[in-house]
């Protein structure tokens, strides 16, 4: 699906890992008010690289299909 503000969407989980520093960042993008990081916690999907000796980020963005621009972005250290 092709969103307003010109990326597409995919449902699967994709495993492109970005290391910085042995970090794990999982990132969660939308285009509503909802909050960016709820999918990420309740389908825990930070689970499978916690206790490896990386610290795991989990980071939301929020796009506003109005002005095509980033609304809201937030990260938390899980």
């Amino acid at each position: 699906m092709k969103l307003p503000i010109g990326i597409s969407t995919f449902k699967e989980i994709r495993e492109d890992y970005v290391y910085v520093d042995k970090t794990k960042y999982i990132y969660e993008f939308n285009v509503t008010d909802e909050d960016p990081l709820k999918q990420i916690k309740q389908k825990r999907y930070y689970d499978k690289y916690s206790g490896k000796g990386r610290e795991v980020i989990i980071i939301g963005i929020v796009f506003d299909e109005n002005i095509r621009n980033i609304k809201q972005f937030v990260w938390e250290k899980v």
